[in-house]
């Protein structure tokens, strides 16, 4: 419509111009044959002329309004689009600033967790270290406990030994105080009958003594390496150290 409006204005103006023109001709040569009627169409130019330009003015208006009133939905709808956008924004933030939060505590977490960590491996290489030293002192006691096992196992043996030589030695004591008494008897019943045997009694009996006086116990222990009793003939008191009736005991 508006289109049509346009070209009939066009063509008013055209058709205008051209009885213009027209006119001023017929002016100019003055000439009065067909004034009327050149009147008269120029009249109806101008009438089409001008209802053309009020016509495009009002279509144009029509259009001018319409076109407003798209604009201003489509403002309308662009408002919408950037209060919702405003809204996203606004979230994101909201949302930005949580996971800033979280972030913050999460790196807090981190770090305590690392401090934790190098605790944790600071305790376990003390006691890796501990470990080693009780390992270390283990072995050792090990080592003393295997020492002491051997050193109980020769004393058993030595204490078996010195109580077989003990035992032996106890024998040959009583045997000897046996033979002792006996002796004496004999030389107590024999006196009554001579003075010169007894003489030579004693003198016999002195004798061994003195081979089985020995300087030291290392001497005495080549011979008896248990030591001798006091009833025997190489005990000496000298060498008795303890006193217990029993010289040079091993």
């Amino acid at each position: 419509m508006g289109t049509l409006f346009s070209f009939l204005a066009v063509a008013a103006l055209i058709a205008l111009i051209v009885f213009g023109i027209l006119w001023g001709l017929h002016k100019f040569i003055k000439k009065d044959y067909r004034r009327q009627k050149f009147g008269r169409n120029a009249l109806i130019a101008l009438t089409v002329l001008i209802l053309s330009f009020t016509g495009v003015g009002m279509t144009g208006a029509s259009e001018a309004e319409a076109e407003r009133q798209k604009l201003i939905e489509e403002n309308e709808s662009l408002k919408a689009e950037i209060n919702k956008l405003e809204a996203a924004v606004s979230k994101s933030e909201e949302d930005f600033a949580k996971l800033e939060e979280e972030k913050a505590g999460t790196e807090k977490e981190l770090e305590e967790l690392a401090s934790k960590k190098d605790e944790n491996e600071n305790a376990v290489a003390e006691l890796a270290t501990q470990k080693e030293a009780f390992d270390k002192e283990k072995e050792e006691l090990d080592k003393q406990l295997t020492a002491l096992e051997k050193e109980v196992k020769e004393l058993e043996t030595k204490n078996s030994e010195l109580s077989k030589e003990v035992a032996s030695s106890k024998s040959n004591t009583a045997n000897q105080t046996t033979a002792a008494a006996s002796s004496g008897s004999s030389e107590s019943s024999s006196s009554s009958s001579s003075s010169d045997q007894t003489t030579s009694s004693a003198s016999s009996a002195a004798a061994p003594a003195k081979s089985e006086n020995f300087a030291n116990c290392t001497e005495l222990r080549k011979v008896y390496p248990s030591g001798v009793p006091s009833t025997h003939s190489a005990y000496q008191s000298k060498m008795d150290r303890d006193k217990d009736n029993y010289a040079c005991e091993a």
